[in-house]
C-alpha cells in the first residue's frame, strides 16, 4: 500500500523525518503548492493530489494543515485510511479565539506577517526546544510566502467542514497548543505531545502509525 504524507503548513518532507514507516509500504510525500489568486480550497485540494495513483490502495497521513488537506481530498478520493496528526477533522474542533479571528480578519493584520519572522513565538507555540527542530522552522517560515501565508490562514479559520467523517482516526498531543486537545475528537492521544510531536515524540507517533497501517 502506498501512504501519501502532506506535511504541516508551509513544511516538506522533513517533518516526517523521524518516523519509522512500517514495512512494505510505499511513502510518498506530497508537496505543497503556492495557491493561485482566490484559489477555492477544493481545486487547491485536487491540485496537490495529482500525483496520487488511485488505482492502487492508499492510505493520506496528514499534518495539522495537511490533515484539513486530507479531509478535503475525501470529497473526491476514496483512501483505505486518514490518520491525521496534530489537526482537526471539522471546524467544530476549532479553538474559539480562531473563530474571533477568523471573523475579525485579525490574520490580515501586518501582525500576522510579523509572527512568522518571531523565533520566539514560534518556538512556544510549536511546544519544541530541540536546536535543529528550532532551525527547521524558522527557515521553513521564512521561506514561506505571505500569499501561502494569508490563504492557509483564511480557509483554516473558515473552513466548511462541519462533522468528522467516517474512517478519520486522529492522532493528538495531550499538550498541543496550535489544536488544544480539549476542542478536538482525538482517538489516540499522546501524552506530552506537542503541535509538533511527530518530531519530539516520533518513537510514539510512528507506533501507532505502524498499528494503524499494518492492517493488510
Amino acid at each position: 500500500m502506498t501512504i501519501y504524507c502532506i506535511s504541516g503548513l508551509g513544511a516538506d518532507y522533513r517533518a516526517f523525518e523521524r518516523i519509522e514507516w512500517p514495512a512494505h509500504h510505499t511513502i510518498v510525500h506530497l508537496p505543497w503548492l503556492e495557491p493561485l489568486n482566490n484559489e477555492a480550497l477544493q481545486a487547491y485540494a485536487h491540485r496537490m493530489a495529482e500525483p496520487i495513483n488511485t488505482q492502487e490502495p492508499f492510505a493520506l497521513v496528514g499534518l495539522s494543515f495537511g490533515g484539513i488537506i486530507s479531509i478535503e481530498m475525501l470529497a473526491f478520493l476514496k483512501p483505505e485510511k486518514i490518520i491525521l496528526i496534530s489537526s482537526i477533522s471539522s471546524n467544530e474542533q476549532l479553538p474559539w479565539y480562531f473563530r474571533v479571528a477568523g471573523k475579525t480578519k485579525l490574520h490580515h493584520s501586518p501582525l500576522a506577517q510579523q509572527l512568522k519572522q518571531n523565533t520566539w513565538f514560534i518556538n512556544s507555540l510549536f511546544g519544541q526546544k530541540d536546536t535543529p527542530l528550532a532551525l527547521y522552522l524558522k527557515t521553513q517560515f521564512a521561506a514561506m510566502s505571505n500569499h501561502y501565508l494569508s490563504w492557509s490562514l483564511d480557509h483554516i479559520l473558515s473552513w466548511e467542514q462541519n462533522e468528522k467523517p467516517n474512517n478519520v482516526v486522529q492522532l493528538h498531543g495531550s499538550a498541543d497548543k496550535v489544536f488544544p486537545i480539549e476542542y478536538t475528537q482525538a482517538d489516540i492521544i499522546v501524552r506530552g505531545g506537542s503541535h509538533y510531536m511527530i518530531y519530539t515524540h516520533a518513537k510514539q507517533v510512528s507506533k501507532h502509525l505502524n498499528s494503524l497501517l499494518n492492517y493488510h
